[in-house]
């Protein structure tokens, strides 16, 4: 059966479900939606970060803090990362930074219930290492990747294929909304 909108004698089925809604811009096509950018920051942390040589290195117990800010666009994307305490941040953190923002990518991100925008997003993240049993089979790969994000705290978890247990804690301090 021919769509209702296409040129007669076209014979082309409608395709199923749906039709895409406008979003106005010609293209069908609506933006993503913003995410939370604390919460997708903690989540993209094990699998950004399972890899690290140095969780290999440090010695268990707790192995730092620091501040970190995340910037964003008007278009809410993530532009930038600043360590606050450049000259005393644990070579860890920066590199936890780095690969956590690559992993982010570039889409939209909302610092608040407001949506996406620009702005500054402050977080404390604490690092910890402890040895754990490895379940039979897991020697060859990192796994246990685990992270959650609510109210302001959350936690980023991975075990390396040794036993060794990294968990990231997260604590949202503050946003600051630019105006538009």
């Amino acid at each position: 059966m021919p769509r209702p909108d296409a040129p007669a004698g076209s014979g082309s089925p409608a395709p199923p479900g749906p039709a895409p809604a406008d979003s106005g811009d010609g293209g069908g096509f609506h933006r993503p939606k913003a995410r939370d950018l604390a919460s997708s920051f903690t989540h993209a942390m094990p699998p950004a970060c399972d890899a690290m040589a140095a969780w290999r290195t440090l010695p268990e117990g707790d192995v730092g803090t620091v501040e970190l800010e995340l910037r964003t666009d008007a278009e809410g994307r993530l532009v930038g990362e600043t360590l606050l305490d450049p000259p005393n941040a644990p070579d860890h953190f920066v590199e936890v930074a780095r690969r956590t923002r690559a992993r982010l990518g570039r889409g939209p991100s909302a610092l608040d219930g407001e949506g996406a925008g620009p702005g500054t997003l402050r977080l404390r993240l604490s690092a910890r290492i402890e040895k754990v049993p490895v379940p039979e089979g897991r020697e060859a790969v990192p796994f246990g990747l685990h992270a959650t994000f609510g109210e302001g705290k959350g936690e980023a978890r991975f075990t390396l294929p040794e036993g060794r247990r990294i968990t990231i804690d997260v604590t949202l301090i503050r946003t600051a909304r630019e105006p538009r």
